[in-house]
């Protein structure tokens, strides 16, 4: 799980906002790998730079739960540039989960790499325009991603976070 943590990439306000929604959904996915794969990995980036964190056992499953727990939408790298930063760390078995609200421009072109070489890639949108007003409508964002072979998952914020992993899990 690849979560967008950089400056700029939460919309909303109070505990509605689109970071909240990333962080309980990279929570969940990150419970049912451990559990059903035994292996969950985590990127995201804080203010100090990237950060992986690998557990391979359940009773270790708070690491996660306390990074997950920490994050701020304030890392000065950009969700591309920690694709790129985390794609060495991935095995060729390894399905890999974006979550961002924001995905911009050049995500394809850091994905497209993994695509090719065979790595199901995923990528929870969060639709930031639904959380504010004044947020940039993401629509055209899933377009370029399906493009490159990305399985895309829309949710707006009053969407079923459940439903929407049940799509991200299953590819559909």
């Amino acid at each position: 799980v690849i979560l967008d943590t950089s400056v700029g990439s939460e919309f909303g306000s109070g505990l509605d906002t689109t970071l909240e929604v990333g962080v309980r959904a990279a929570a969940s996915l990150l419970r049912w790998a451990l559990r059903s794969q035994g292996l969950a990995q985590l990127a995201l980036a804080f203010p100090g730079g990237p950060i992986w964190a690998d557990v391979d056992q359940p009773q270790r499953e708070h690491e996660l739960l306390e990074l997950l727990a920490r994050v701020r939408a304030d890392a000065p790298i950009a969700l591309p540039e920690l694709v790129s930063w985390a794609a060495p760390r991935l095995t060729p078995d390894d399905n890999l989960v974006i979550i961002t609200a924001s995905s911009g421009p050049n995500l394809p072109s850091a994905l497209a790499p993994l695509v090719t070489r065979r790595h199901p890639v995923s990528v929870l949108l969060l639709r930031a325009e639904t959380f504010s007003q004044s947020a940039p409508d993401t629509g055209d964002d899933s377009i370029a991603l399906r493009a490159i072979g990305a399985n895309v998952v829309s949710l707006p914020r009053d969407g079923d976070l459940r439903e929407a992993l049940t799509h991200v899990l299953l590819r559909e």
